[in-house]
């Protein structure tokens, strides 16, 4: 197993080479950057797992670079190592998907099962979008005569359509965004919404071919989106992914009309198995949205 990579971005050199000293002494590789803009060079030159950031710095400020990491480099996380900022700071950064936010001064012991575990994360993601990759290329390969398709199913035979349109409903905005990152990896165009009325002035805008939909968000639970979506634009294939779900909740939400049900944590093999299912089921009729919203 390879040493775990971290780049250091903070305009604070002594503290910085003194944490990165420290590291080696562990076994950890790092990398300094007194700047944001050094760190964005950093990460184009040599990506690391993990990325340490400090939030206040002259030019490109931790909030900037950790928008730029999250869109550009998704599997890389991010903690936040700051002596500035309150609660609306800690609560920006992790909805703009930090995966930690901690204060100095830091325990360092603390500090290092945080790398850890950000480490883990970062391997796993990886891994999930290498698989995504793996997937896009075999759907893309001609069926056999052996019958290796779900045949027995039309919804399943064949690759889906090109340019399929996806729409992820949750208010975990860090979660969401990074999703619609992996689904443009595989040629599908997806917009976010994050909460149930948002998610309804899209539909009547563009309806999607697919919904990806959380159930529990502030204001228009998923399950009040589901009944309107498939009263009023029926064509649009809703699965919900949740990390509060029931089985009374699975139940209503297959009888009012779910194409599928996943719980979080998911696997990307299998949610990019249901997207693809649902979007063969949507490319079924032909185009066209249905009525408005």
């Amino acid at each position: 197993m390879g040493k775990i990579q971290v780049l250091l971005v903070d305009d604070e050199p002594d503290y910085v080479q003194s944490l990165s000293e420290r590291m080696a002494l562990d076994g950890i590789d790092s990398q300094v950057a007194l700047s944001g803009e050094e760190g964005l060079e950093a990460l184009e030159k040599h990506p690391p797992d993990v990325l340490l950031l400090d939030l206040r710095m002259p030019g490109m400020g931790g909030m900037e670079l950790l928008e730029r990491v999250r869109r550009d480099y998704p599997q890389i996380q991010v903690i936040i190592l700051t002596g500035h900022g309150g609660e609306e700071t800690e609560k920006e950064a992790r909805n703009r998907g930090a995966f930690e936010y901690l204060r100095k001064p830091v325990d360092y012991v603390g500090l290092k099962e945080v790398i850890n575990r950000a480490w883990a994360l970062t391997k796993k993601v990886s891994k999930a979008v290498a698989d995504d990759i793996l997937l896009t290329f075999l759907g893309d390969l001609p069926t056999n005569s052996e019958g290796l398709s779900e045949q027995s199913d039309p919804a399943a035979a064949g690759p889906p359509k090109s340019g399929l349109k996806v729409l992820l409903v949750d208010d975990e905005e860090g979660f969401v965004r990074t999703l619609s990152q992996r689904l443009e990896l595989r040629d599908m165009a997806s917009d976010v919404a994050l909460s149930g009325e948002e998610a309804l002035s899209l539909i009547a805008e563009e309806p999607p071919d697919v919904m990806v939909l959380d159930l529990t968000m502030p204001g228009m639970g998923g399950l009040a989106v589901l009944e309107h979506v498939k009263r009023v634009v029926p064509k649009v294939q809703v699965i919900i992914l949740t990390g509060h779900g029931s089985p009374e909740e699975e139940a209503e939400a297959r009888r009012l009309g779910a194409s599928d049900y996943l719980n979080k944590p998911v696997e990307v093999r299998d949610l990019m198995k249901s997207v693809h299912s649902a979007g063969r089921r949507a490319g079924l009729g032909g185009s066209g949205g249905g009525g408005s919203v």
